[in-house]
């Protein structure tokens, strides 16, 4: 790990909970509540990329791009098309970062999983 890696990993939590809230709060004002699980999923997946950096892990990098743009995603799906498609692009990032993971867990990714004991490879 990175020296900054505890640093890095409270503010992205700080962060994301914040752009969750505002975003959120636009949301409403707007009267598009339903964009809410897309804005999560934005956050969320964007909050894990300076973790791939901190915590000297590729696989984070390719979670939250994947994560975040899907919720992008969703995001404009919901303000173009309405409900349910922020709902649908929210599940659908669930399901993809679950995927990445259990790949990652597997060895199939670059990188490969840590093991108990060992630091990861400088990447």
């Amino acid at each position: 790990m990175h020296w900054s890696a505890l640093p890095i990993w409270i503010g992205g939590i700080v962060l994301m909970a914040v752009g969750v809230n505002l975003a959120g709060g636009a949301a409403r004002d707007a009267g598009m509540e339903h964009l809410q699980p897309a804005i999560t999923a934005t956050f969320v997946g964007f909050h894990f990329i300076p973790y791939a950096w901190a915590f000297v892990t590729r696989m984070i990098l390719w979670l939250g791009v994947c994560v975040g743009s899907i919720g992008v995603l969703g995001v404009v799906a919901g303000m173009i098309a309405g409900p349910p498609w922020a709902a649908v692009a929210a599940s659908v990032d669930g399901l993809v970062q679950v995927t990445i993971v259990l790949v990652w867990a597997t060895g199939r990714l670059r990188g490969g999983a840590p093991r108990l004991g060992r630091r990861p490879a400088p990447a």
